[in-house]
């Protein structure tokens, strides 16, 4: 708390005292510490000899994504956002709720964050490309392993924070990779090239007795070209899709085709597309 903050404290219980006589004896304290003390520290001893609890305000630490690990709690962090999963309702023994993910990156790196109950809502007001600032969050390892970021009662969400550092966001475009550098099990893909080839979706039997959807394009960047393939809800969307528009992909998976070896990029629930009409100039 500053001097201030503690003046006005020590004021709200003592009825009896003046902000002179207070400044006074801040003052005193000042001058027998023989300078050491701040007007800060100086007021708090001030408070504590009449009595006035002050209590240290808990900051949250700030950290960049390369910084978390798993189990770390009431965490600050910053990041743009480069994908958005509307909120949708989960089921479980003791009830239902609504969850929402995202995916944000700073200059370090990129970490899913998982809103739960009102704190889904907001993703409706979020868009993409927007630094967010989310405070009293903590880290779970995924059962992929991957480390998210959840938002629960007690998180708070910020839109363009004041304290936000802008050159530690780099623009979306910013994390393309090149097709030729994709590996197998690369997870948060990020690509943007030109659809080559498209097949029509079809649909499948799972083994849960359930139906599924698969499309698939070849997609082509200025270093390579790679197969995509598109699931379920994703297949759908790309129906839209025509040979030499530029496609957008976001949070794709890279995996080894086993029937010829051949890498391939995945593209499934939690994935997002962009699809242009026109095709670029070469």
């Amino acid at each position: 708390m500053t001097e201030k903050e503690i003046i006005n404290r020590i004021l709200s219980c003592h009825n009896d005292i003046s902000i002179e006589e207070i400044t006074m004896a801040i003052e005193k304290k000042k001058e027998a510490s023989g300078g050491l003390l701040t007007s800060a520290a100086a007021a708090r001893l001030v408070a504590a000899e009449l009595g006035v609890r002050i209590e240290l305000k808990k900051s949250t630490p700030k950290l960049h994504i390369n910084q978390l690990v798993s189990g770390l709690a009431d965490v600050s962090i910053f990041g743009r956002v480069l994908l958005i999963n509307l909120p949708k309702v989960f089921h479980r023994p003791n009830g239902s709720g609504l969850i929402a993910r995202l995916l944000i990156a700073d200059r370090t790196g990129m970490i899913k964050v998982i809103l739960w109950g009102d704190k889904a809502k907001f993703s409706e007001n979020i868009r993409l490309g927007q630094i967010m600032k989310f405070s009293h969050g903590y880290v779970r390892s995924s059962q992929n392993g991957e480390l998210e970021l959840h938002m629960g009662e007690r998180g708070q969400i910020e839109v363009d924070p004041k304290d936000k550092i802008e050159e530690d966001f780099p623009h979306i475009q910013d994390f393309l990779e090149r097709i030729a550098e994709l590996r197998e099990d690369q997870r948060k893909v990020i690509v943007r090239g030109n659809i080559q080839a498209i097949s029509p979706v079809s649909t499948f039997q799972r083994r849960n007795g359930t139906q599924g959807k698969v499309l698939r394009i070849m997609l082509k960047d200025k270093t390579g070209i790679i197969p995509v393939v598109f699931w379920d809800a994703k297949a759908e969307n790309m129906t839209k899709a025509k040979k030499g528009m530029i496609v957008f992909l976001i949070n794709g998976i890279v995996k080894r085709n086993h029937r010829d070896s051949l890498l391939e990029l995945h593209m499934g629930g939690l994935s997002a597309i962009e699809m242009i009409e026109i095709a670029e100039s070469k």
